[in-house]
C-alpha cells in the first residue's frame, strides 16, 4: 500500500524544514510499502518556496497567487499517487510519530476514513483551556464540533482535528466546491454521508498562537457552518 503525504504550506518557512524532517523519519506499519511526500507552496511571500527548493525526495507544486487551504490540499490530492492520502499541516502541531496508529485501519481494511482525536476534545471544558493559548479558538472549536454533531447524529468526531486520511477512491467520488478551511470539513461531511468507515484515533497536539502563525479566523468559523448546513440538506 502507498501512501500520499500531502502538506500545504503557506508562509511556513519557521517550522516547514522541520515538519518535512519529522516526516522523513515517521515509522510506518507493516503494510505501508511506499510513500510520497507532496507540498503545494500556497502563495507564500516568506522564505518557505526557497527552503522547499533545497529539500530533496519532495515533490513541491507551487500556487501562485494564494488559492487558500482547500485549493491547496486539492491539487495535491489530483496530483497523488498513493491508496491512501493523508493531510499533513506544516506548522508543527501534529506529530508524525502518530503515522502508524492513523494508517492501521486502512492496513486492517477497518475503514476507509480516518480522523485523528485531539487530547482536549476528550477533557472538560476549563481543563481543556488549559490546554490551548487563547480562550475564543478552543470555544470556537468546540461549538462547531457540537453543531457538526448535531447535523449528522455522530456524537465522536473531532471535526477540527487536521489528521485526516482517506483512501484516494474515496476523495476521487466527492465533489468539493470549497477553497478555504472549510474545505476539509466539506470533503468529510460529504464522506460521513456516503456511509464510508470512519475511524478515529488518538493523536498527540500542541496548539500555536496567532503570533505563532496560526492563521484560522472567526470568519472561517461561520464559513464551516455554513458549508456543514450545505453538505447535509442541500448537496
Amino acid at each position: 500500500m502507498k501512501v500520499s503525504i500531502i502538506i500545504s504550506a503557506y508562509n511556513e518557512a519557521k517550522t516547514i524544514r522541520a515538519v518535512l524532517a519529522a516526516v522523513r523519519v515517521a515509522p510506518l506499519p507493516p503494510g505501508i510499502h511506499q510513500t510520497e511526500i507532496i507540498v503545494i507552496n500556497n502563495g507564500s511571500s516568506d522564505a518557505t518556496a526557497d527552503i522547499l527548493a533545497g529539500e530533496q525526495g519532495v515533490r513541491v507544486i507551487s500556487l501562485y497567487p494564494n488559492r487558500g487551504k482547500g485549493a491547496a490540499l486539492r491539487v495535491g490530492f489530483r496530483e497523488a499517487t498513493g491508496d491512501v492520502l493523508l493531510i499533513q499541516d506544516a506548522d508543527l502541531e501534529y506529530n508524525p510519530q502518530d503515522y502508524p496508529v492513523l494508517l492501521e485501519p486502512f492496513i486492517s481494511g477497518k475503514a476507509e476514513a480516518v480522523i485523528g482525536k485531539r487530547p482536549p476534545a476528550d477533557m472538560p471544558f476549563f481543563a481543556g483551556l488549559k490546554r490551548v493559548p487563547h480562550f475564543l479558538p478552543f470555544v470556537g472549536n468546540r461549538m462547531i464540533n457540537y453543531f457538526i454533531n448535531l447535523l449528522y447524529n455522530d456524537w465522536s468526531k473531532d471535526y477540527a482535528c487536521a489528521y485526516k486520511l482517506f483512501t484516494k477512491r474515496v476523495v476521487d467520488r466527492i465533489h468539493v466546491r470549497t477553497n478555504g478551511f472549510d474545505y476539509e470539513y466539506e470533503l468529510f461531511c460529504k464522506v460521513m454521508r456516503l456511509g464510508v468507515p470512519v475511524v478515529e484515533v488518538p493523536v498527540w497536539y500542541r496548539p500555536r498562537s496567532y503570533e505563532e502563525g496560526k492563521k484560522i479566523r472567526a470568519i472561517d468559523g461561520f464559513k464551516i457552518i455554513l458549508v456543514a448546513v450545505r453538505s447535509r440538506f442541500f448537496d
